[in-house]
């Protein structure tokens, strides 16, 4: 054997004995510290009982500023193993007509190589889709290509998984790489109603779950501070190219917020988006709701605290598993989630999943069954969007323990011919419908008429959601 064949294995050797701790410290360190050094933890529901009497008699705050929007999110057949068959999807998002549809516009997907626009791409096909079915488009733009990430050559040894989930370079320049993406975008689709900036940036900072090894995912390896510096460029950039656009800061945890949003400003800001995972298996609808509710107050607070008047706010990935067995509990869930949302003037909420999605990725929370008919959570989705639409909302009643009331003004904009949705947490209560009302007709969460009730009658409430709709 040659002296020079025998070196090379003593010297692959010493190369990968010195990757390792490069390796430890590029993946597990960095982030590490990025976790500990941020803020951190989430709000599980232990402190919803004490403010939970006050977060119900709180008036809403902006309500009927905007009208509230009814949303999807695209079709989730993410893996290249499922094609996307959007001839299936036509019939069932025509039947559902969102109000607008929410499109992840996958930045190495759009932009593969510098000012390259890719309009083969799956989100510029999804973007045709949409545009074709007559909804609004809510775009969601981030994850690096390979040359515009920030992550040297060792983050790059172990693929996409990793590096495009670094802060692309200059990134807090509005000429800078993610600015040109955004103009690229706008060049091609300049009528997106929403622009999302990045996603889910303090996940798995407030998130509990599966995924917290940071070698599997991590949707922005930075910190707070230079996420706002992303979202200050962003935003400005998209005021220059899409001024007709709504930009969207997509930092749900409140103390991260606080911390981005102390670095971006509010400048610019129209919405304040979280994203709401009731759970697994079968959550308790209310205490689900509760926790929602709890959230998006904080989430309200940190934008007022950082200097937004009446901000926005919208829930763009809300979920709750669906089970056979639980399917009710499925639209009641749908049901009090939108009536919760229009009552206190929240302006959006997109469920996260239509269709049965790849199980092996995602917990099906689909509204349609995998043949494309309607679950009862179908149904209750579109039953909420014709009973609330263009009503303004007018906050919830009742005595915030038990008996929950949302109400919505009538046609005429008075107190007569109020819309409600009521229900109680124990299953035992009432309401009396009010005196000057006129007659209402009675429905369940899925739009079947179950009675009716006069001025001044008392109703006897359940668990699952009831409409009152005053007769015309």
């Amino acid at each position: 054997m040659s002296k020079a064949r025998a070196v090379r294995p003593i010297a692959f050797t010493f190369a990968c004995l010195l990757a390792v701790p490069l390796l430890t410290y590029g993946f597990y360190v960095q982030d590490a510290v990025i976790q500990l050094s941020e803020p951190s933890g989430f709000l599980l529901g232990e402190n919803v009982p004490a403010e939970r009497l006050s977060l119900w008699r709180d008036p809403p705050s902006g309500a009927g500023t905007r009208p509230f929007r009814w949303g999807l999110s695209e079709p989730m057949e993410l893996r290249p193993s499922v094609p996307l068959d959007l001839a299936k999807w036509g019939p069932v998002y025509r039947q559902l007509d969102p109000d607008l549809v929410r499109v992840f516009l996958w930045w190495d997907g759009v932009e593969p190589r510098p000012g390259e626009y890719d309009g083969r791409a799956r989100s510029q096909e999804i973007l045709r889709f949409v545009a074709d079915g007559g909804w609004d488009s809510y775009g969601v733009f981030f994850q690096a290509p390979y040359w515009a990430s920030s992550g040297g050559p060792l983050r790059k040894l172990l693929g996409p998984r990793i590096w495009r989930y670094d802060p692309p370079r200059a990134f807090g320049d509005p000429d800078g790489p993610f600015g040109r993406y955004i103009e690229l975008v706008a060049r091609h689709w300049p009528g997106i109603a929403v622009w999302q900036i990045w996603n889910e940036p303090d996940y798995p900072n407030g998130q509990v779950g599966a995924q917290r090894n940071p070698l599997f995912y991590r949707s922005w390896r930075g910190t707070a501070a230079q996420y706002g510096r992303l979202l200050r460029a962003g935003t400005d950039k998209v005021d220059q190219v899409a001024p007709q656009g709504l930009v969207a800061a997509s930092a749900g945890h409140p103390r991260y917020a606080e911390a981005a949003l102390s670095v971006s400003g509010t400048q610019g800001i129209d919405l304040y988006d979280m994203h709401f995972p009731a759970g697994r298996g079968r959550p308790d609808v209310d205490a689900a709701l509760d926790r929602m509710i709890a959230l998006v107050k904080l989430q309200k607070d940190a934008a007022i605290a950082a200097g937004a008047d009446a901000p926005g706010l919208s829930i763009s990935e809300l979920s709750y598993p669906y089970t056979e067995a639980g399917a009710r509990d499925h639209a009641d869930f749908i049901t009090k989630s939108h009536a919760i949302g229009a009552a206190l003037g929240w302006d959006m909420l997109v469920w996260w999943e239509v269709g049965p999605s790849d199980p092996a990725y995602y917990v099906d929370s689909g509204l349609v069954e995998s043949d494309g008919s309607l679950r009862p959570g179908g149904e209750a989705w579109m039953f909420s969007k014709t009973a609330l639409s263009g009503r303004r909302g007018l906050g919830l009643r009742g005595d915030g323990d038990n008996v929950r009331v949302a109400a919505f003004a009538g046609a005429d904009g008075g107190t007569a011919g109020e819309t409600w949705v009521a229900w109680t947490v124990t299953g035992e209560g009432s309401i009396t419908w009010p005196p000057e009302a006129p007659p209402a007709r009675i429905h369940d969460t899925l739009g079947n008429m179950i009675g009716t009730v006069q001025p001044g009658e008392t109703v006897e409430l359940v668990r699952e959601a009831r409409y009152l709709v005053p007769e015309s």
